[in-house]
C-alpha cells in the first residue's frame, strides 16, 4: 500500500461509496496512515454526502467514527440527503455544526414518524444556514423561521394529520421572508403570500381554487397548466383578466379551447402576454377558422407582439403557417423548458420579502 501515491489512493478512495470508505479508515488507522489520512482528505474536499442504513449501521458498529467523520466535513459540507435516519442518530451530531450547509434532504424512520418536531429542532440547530430543504412524510413547521436563509421548501411529499399540521402551519411557512420556491400539496399558502408569487405551476390541481382565490396571484408573471382537464377555458378567462402583470401562460396536455376563436378570445383577455406556450393540445382540422376577423382584431389591438409555441399539436403545422399570420405574432414550434411537479401539486416560486 505504501507504494501507491497519494494521487492514486485519492481516486481509489473516490470510487468507493461511504460505507466502504470507513472500512477502509478503519483497516488502515494506525497501520498506514498515509492511507486513512487521504480518507479524510477525501471526505473534506467532498461537498455533498448521502447517509442510508447501510452507514447508519457502520457507524454503529464503529462509533467512534461517527466523531472522526463528523469533525472533519462540518466546515465543508454543503449537500445531505439523510434516508430514513433515526432520532437517536441525529442526537449524536449535536455537538457539531455545518455553517456552511445550504441543501438537506431527509425522510425519518417509521420508528420515530411521530418526532418531527424533535428532528427538525435539531436540524435547525446544526444547519443554520439551510437555503432549500426536502422532507418527505411528516413534517413539523413551527421551526421554519428559525431558517432565516430559506430560499427552497419542498414538501410534496408532506402528508399533514393532526400531530403535524397545526393551524398556523401557512403562517410559519410565510415567515420565511427570502422564500423563493414551494412546493406544498396544500396551498393555504396562496392567502398569505399569493402577491409574492411570480411562477406559478398547476399539476391536475387548479380546478381545486376558487377564483376569487387565484386572483390573489395579482404579480404572477408565468402560468403553467400540466393536465388540468377540469378546468375551462371560460374560467382560464375569467382569471386572467385580472392578472395584469401575466406574461406566459403555458398549456400542457390538455385540451382546454374547442375552437380558434376560444383561444384568441384568451389573448384578447391578457393585454400583457407575451409567450402563449402550447404543447401536447392537438390542434385538429377542424379547430381552425376560414375567417380571420377574430384573430385579427385581437392582435391589432395588442401594444406588443405573442410569441406562440405549437409543440406536439399534431399534424397540422400547414395549417397553423397558413392561418396564424399577423406582424404581431411571431411563431415557434420548439419545447419550451417548464419546471416539473408531480400530478396533484403545485409550485410556487415567489419575490422575496426581504433582500437576500
Amino acid at each position: 500500500m505504501e507504494t501507491i501515491n497519494d494521487d492514486c489512493w485519492l481516486e481509489i478512495i473516490n470510487y468507493l461509496n461511504l460505507e466502504d470508505q470507513l472500512a477502509l479508515y478503519k483497516a488502515t488507522n494506525g497501520l498506514s496512515n498515509r492511507v486513512s489520512s487521504n480518507v479524510i482528505y477525501s471526505w473534506k474536499h467532498q461537498l455533498n454526502f448521502t447517509l442510508d442504513g447501510n452507514a447508519y449501521e457502520k457507524f454503529e458498529e464503529m462509533p467512534e467514527l461517527l466523531d472522526v467523520f463528523l469533525s472533519n466535513i462540518n466546515d465543508t459540507m454543503q449537500g445531505l440527503e439523510l434516508q430514513w435516519v433515526t432520532l437517536k442518530f441525529l442526537y449524536r451530531w449535536k455537538n457539531y455544526t455545518f455553517p456552511n450547509m445550504r441543501t438537506l434532504e431527509y425522510t425519518v424512520d417509521d420508528c420515530d414518524i411521530d418526532c418531527d418536531k424533535e428532528v427538525i429542532g435539531i436540524m435547525t440547530e446544526l444547519f443554520p444556514g439551510l437555503r432549500s430543504l426536502k422532507s418527505d412524510g411528516t413534517f413539523y413547521c413551527g421551526a421554519l423561521p428559525k431558517w432565516t436563509q430559506l430560499r427552497k421548501l419542498d414538501l410534496s411529499e408532506w402528508s399533514p394529520d393532526y400531530n403535524t399540521y397545526r393551524s398556523d402551519s401557512p403562517e410559519e411557512i410565510a415567515k420565511c421572508m427570502l422564500m423563493e420556491e414551494l412546493l406544498l400539496p396544500d396551498a393555504e399558502m396562496l392567502e398569505k403570500r399569493g402577491k409574492d408569487v411570480h411562477t406559478i405551476v398547476f399539476n391536475d390541481c387548479i380546478w381545486e381554487f376558487s377564483i376569487p382565490t387565484l386572483r390573489k396571484l395579482r404579480n404572477l408573471r408565468q402560468l403553467t397548466l400540466l393536465d388540468n382537464d377540469g378546468f375551462t377555458s371560460e374560467e382560464l378567462r375569467e382569471l386572467i383578466v385580472d392578472l395584469k402583470q401575466l406574461e406566459q401562460i403555458d398549456l400542457v396536455d390538455f385540451q382546454i379551447w374547442s375552437s380558434e376563436t376560444e383561444l384568441w378570445q384568451t389573448v384578447a383577455c391578457c393585454p400583457s402576454l407575451k409567450i402563449l406556450n402550447l404543447s401536447g393540445m392537438q390542434l385538429y382540422e377542424n379547430f381552425f377558422e376560414f375567417g380571420r376577423r377574430v384573430m385579427e382584431k385581437t392582435l391589432n389591438n395588442r401594444s406588443h407582439d405573442l410569441t406562440l409555441h405549437c409543440h406536439n399539436t399534431g399534424a397540422n403545422e400547414n395549417l397553423i403557417r397558413q392561418y396564424f399570420k399577423h406582424p404581431r405574432l411571431k411563431l415557434s414550434f420548439e419545447p419550451l423548458k417548464l419546471h416539473e411537479v408531480d400530478t396533484d401539486m403545485l409550485q410556487m416560486h415567489l419575490n422575496p420579502l426581504l433582500p437576500p
